[in-house]
């Protein structure tokens, strides 16, 4: 087990869902269940239109959202170490693009 790991065990991936409504600002913690199937999917190459689409804002109920993946130990707070670079599906197609070397 490495050093790093708290005595709680291993840090967990968490999500963030942000509104991208003008003047919102509503935002949605998604657990790691969640955001590892998220992860799943955007490292098989595959959209997350449809899964972001499921999470309407709590404030708005609008569909638009941004997403920012966390690294965080049981116990800590999930969203002081972002992991993944994009705020939307277009920058995680371009990312994904550029990782690729296309």
């Amino acid at each position: 087990m490495p050093e790093s790991w708290d005595k709680h065990g291993p840090p967990k991936l968490w999500a963030k869902i942000c509104c991208l409504v003008p003047g919102c600002g509503g935002e949605r913690l998604l657990f790691p269940e969640d955001a590892e199937r998220l992860a799943r999917r955007i490292e098989r190459g595959l959209s997350l239109r449809y899964l972001i689409g499921r999470y309407r804002c709590q404030k708005c109920r609008h569909r638009n959202a941004s997403i920012t993946f966390h690294l965080a130990y049981p116990g800590k707070r999930p969203w002081d170490k972002p992991v993944m670079p994009w705020r939307n599906e277009g920058e995680r197609a371009a990312y994904y693009r550029a990782s690729k070397g296309r």
